[in-house]
C-alpha cells in the first residue's frame, strides 16, 4: 500500500552548496529529486565564476520536476566551510521552508529520507536523514559532532516554536 505524504510539516527547503565534482554533484541533486515527500523547494548555490556548476544548475533548473528549484549565484568560490556558510546565509534569506536541510555534495539522500525525518520531527524525536547503504562522515569531528548537532538543531526549533506559541499568546 503507498502512501502519500499530506504535506502537514510544509515545505522543506533543501539547500546544496555546488562545489567539487559534478558527477557527485548530480547523484546529490537527484537524490533530492526522487524524494516521496512532495512539498520540497531545491535551492542550487553556486559561484558565477565556476563555469562547471552554472552549467550544471541550468540543466537542474531545466528539468521537469514538481520539486521547486531555486538558484543562487554568489560572487566568491565556494571552496572551504566558511565560504559555505556564507553562501547560505545569502541564499536563506529567499527560502520559503519551515524545515532547512543543508546537503552535502557527497551525501545521496535515501527515497523517504525527507518524509521520514518530517514523520519523527513531527512527533518531537531527534530525527536524523536517512542515507543509502556505505555513505559516511567523512572525519573524525563529524562522526563526534553530528548527533550532537542534530539534538541542538532539535532543541533551536522546539525554542523557536515556543517564542512563536508566545508571541500569539494575548496579553492579559
Amino acid at each position: 500500500i503507498g502512501r502519500r505524504a499530506s504535506g502537514a510539516y510544509g515545505v522543506m527547503t533543501v539547500f546544496v552548496p555546488l562545489q567539487g565534482p559534478v558527477d557527485k554533484l548530480d547523484r546529490a541533486v537527484r537524490s533530492v529529486l526522487a524524494q516521496s515527500y512532495p512539498f520540497i523547494e531545491l535551492v542550487l548555490i553556486y559561484s558565477e565564476d565556476d563555469l562547471r556548476h552554472v552549467n550544471f544548475s541550468r540543466e537542474i533548473r531545466g528539468l521537469r520536476t514538481h520539486i521547486s528549484i531555486r538558484v543562487v549565484a554568489t560572487s566568491f568560490p565556494i571552496k572551504d566551510e566558511s565560504d559555505r556558510i556564507r553562501a547560505l546565509e545569502q541564499a536563506q534569506v529567499g527560502a520559503r521552508g519551515a524545515w532547512w536541510v543543508v546537503l552535502r555534495p557527497d551525501l545521496i539522500l535515501d527515497r523517504l529520507a525527507v518524509e521520514s525525518t518530517l514523520e519523527f520531527a513531527g512527533s518531537n524525536e531527534v530525527a536524523a536523514m536517512s542515507m543509502r547503504p556505505g555513505v559516511q562522515c567523512t572525519s573524525f569531528v563529524e562522526r563526534l559532532v553530528a548527533p550532537s548537532m542534530e539534538y541542538l538543531l532539535q532543541m533551536m526549533q522546539v525554542v523557536e516554536n515556543r517564542r512563536e506559541r508566545t508571541r500569539k499568546m494575548p496579553i492579559d
